[in-house]
C-alpha cells in the first residue's frame, strides 16, 4: 500500500531513542499504572518468553507531526476494511456491512515508535520473536533498512514448522513510499481461515539502529467477534475446488475483543 507524501518522518523516533537513558527513564512506562503509554527499555518487552531485543515508545506526545500521521492511518484503515469485506463477497449495501461498521465505530489504536539496535553476533534471541498481531490490521512505516523484518510463507516444500505448518522465512524489505500491512488475528476470525494472520518476526543484524512505526487497528473494546455469513457463502462456493480450501484456522468460535488482545498481550512485558 503506497503512503507517497506521508507527513511522518521516522528520524522524530530516532531522535527520541538516540536521547542519553536518563532523559528516557522520565517517560519510562509506569508499572504501577496501565503499562499504556510510556517508553519500554532494550529487553522489557516479551515475545514468547522470550526478551526482544529492542526498545520502544508508546506514544504520548510527538506533537503535531505524528498526530496528522494518525489521521491518514485511520482513513486508510476503513480503506482496508472495504476492500477485506469486497474480497469476501459482502456488498457494502448490505446489512452485514453496516454491522461490520458498527463494530468498528468506536474502535481504538496502537501505535508504537520502536527502535532495533543491531543484535549482537553472538546473540541467539532475535529483535522481535516470532508472532500474529492481534487487531484487525498493522499499517507499518519503516526506515530503509532492508534484511529486518521477515515473514513466514507457508508452503509444503518448506523446511521450517511453525504453529504446526510446513513454510519458509523471506524477507519483506520497505519500499519506498508503500505500507506493509499485515493481517490479524480478528480477520482469520471473521473470515474462518479465509484471511490469515501474519506470522512475522524481527531479525536486524545490520551495523545500523533500525526505526519502525506500528499503527495497530483494532475493533471496538467489546466487540463480538465471530464468523461473517459471507464466509460462510464464500466456502460455499469454493467446495467444489479442494485445492483452494484453506486450512483450518487456530481461531475458532467467537471472542470478545477486549478479553482476546488483554488474554493476548499479558504475556508481553518482561517483569
Amino acid at each position: 500500500m503506497q503512503a507517497r507524501g506521508s507527513c511522518i518522518r521516522v528520524h522524530t523516533s530516532a531522535y527520541f531513542f538516540d536521547l542519553p537513558e536518563p532523559d528516557k527513564q522520565r517517560v519510562r512506562i509506569d508499572k504501577r499504572g496501565d503499562g499504556a503509554r510510556g517508553w519500554q527499555k532494550l529487553g522489557e518487552n516479551v515475545t514468547q518468553y522470550q526478551a526482544d531485543h529492542h526498545e520502544g515508545y508508546d506514544l504520548c506526545d510527538f506533537r503535531p507531526t505524528l498526530e496528522r500521521w494518525i489521521e491518514k492511518c485511520q482513513i486508510i484503515r476503513m480503506a482496508l476494511m472495504q476492500a477485506t469485506a469486497l474480497g469476501l463477497g459482502m456488498a457494502l449495501e448490505s446489512d452485514e456491512w453496516k454491522h461490520l461498521q458498527a463494530s468498528v465505530d468506536e474502535s481504538f489504536w496502537v501505535m508504537r515508535c520502536i527502535g532495533y539496535p543491531p543484535l549482537p553476533r553472538d546473540a541467539k534471541g532475535v529483535s522481535c520473536g516470532a508472532h500474529k498481531d492481534y487487531g484487525c490490521y498493522r499499517l507499518l512505516h519503516t526506515d530503509p533498512t532492508p534484511g529486518a523484518l521477515q515473514v513466514f510463507l507457508p508452503s509444503e516444500q518448506g523446511k521450517i514448522e511453525e504453529d504446526g505448518v510446513r513454510g519458509s522465512w523471506i524477507q519483506s524489505d520497505p519500499v519506498q513510499d508503500v505500507f506493509v500491512v499485515n493481517i490479524g488475528s480478528m480477520w482469520e476470525i471473521r473470515s474462518a481461515g479465509l484471511y490469515r494472520a501474519t506470522l512475522h518476526r524481527v531479525l536486524h543484524r545490520s551495523p545500523n539502529y533500525c526505526v519502525s512505526i506500528p499503527f495497530f487497528f483494532e475493533p471496538n473494546f467489546g466487540a463480538l467477534i465471530k464468523p461473517l455469513p459471507s464466509t460462510a457463502k464464500r466456502r460455499q462456493e469454493e467446495a467444489g475446488d479442494l485445492k483452494n480450501q484453506p486450512e483450518p484456522s487456530t481461531h475458532t468460535g467467537s471472542v470478545i475483543c477486549g478479553e482476546f488482545l488483554r488474554s493476548k498481550g499479558a504475556g508481553n512485558f518482561a517483569p
